[in-house]
């Protein structure tokens, strides 16, 4: 009979145990507080892979090879830039100025001409 007492001794210090042991339920609120955790941490996460993916393509070998060219393209269109501007002022203008002013006294002289050359039309407009 002692053998039944030990066991049934042991069979309650047993269920108590895990009675003490039970988790208690996690409240609502403690649920979103952890899923507002997982999320703030996997943006961190994605945020750090993306930093460093973008410094990786900006270190890059085209990157940097990439960024001289277009500063040399750069000084080299300035040049030009300023090379056609020169000319411009220097050549074209003038020409077109005095192409202009001689195209211009040309066209008043021959409408003189005409006017001269046409009685009419100052005899209709008496």
């Amino acid at each position: 009979m002692k053998l039944y007492l030990v066991v049934a001794l042991v069979v309650l210090a047993l269920v108590a145990f895990t009675e003490a042991q039970e988790v208690e339920p996690v409240a609502e609120t403690d649920k979103i507080v952890q899923f507002g955790e997982q999320v703030s941490e996997i943006g961190q996460d994605i945020a750090k892979k993306t930093k460093a993916a973008f410094q990786n393509i900006q270190d890059s070998e085209f990157a940097t090879t990439s960024r001289v060219a277009t500063s040399t393209a750069q000084e080299a269109g300035g040049f030009l830039l300023d090379f056609a501007e020169f000319y411009y002022y220097e050549h074209i203008r003038p020409t077109t100025h005095w192409a202009s002013a001689a195209a211009g006294s040309l066209w008043n002289r021959v409408q003189k001409t005409v006017d001269n050359y046409r009685p009419w039309q100052s005899s209709q407009s008496d």
